[in-house]
């Protein structure tokens, strides 16, 4: 790993590099969960463990009649026209 490589990373350029890297990275810098997170987004990776933002929320039953009725009718919406 270069200096410039590290500084690229810190800069949020592009650089592709892996989640083991960053993951060995954290650790040998001592990183706690906080700057571990924000290390794997300045790569442009998920951080591990945040499953929230990868993970599809479950739909509550009471929406499930809701989106039954849309599926002949999806909804829509329109402005008025302009009458300049």
């Amino acid at each position: 790993m270069s200096i410039t490589w590290y500084t690229w990373l810190e800069q949020a350029r592009e650089n592709r590099v892996s989640r083991q890297v960053l993951g060995s990275l954290a650790g040998a810098l001592g990183l706690d969960a906080a700057e571990r997170n924000h290390l794997f987004r300045l790569a442009g990776e998920m951080p591990p463990g945040d499953t929230a933002s990868r993970d599809r929320a479950e739909l509550p039953r009471q929406h499930e009649p809701l989106l039954a009725h849309l599926d002949p009718n999806p909804p829509s919406s329109s402005t008025p026209a302009s009458t300049s």
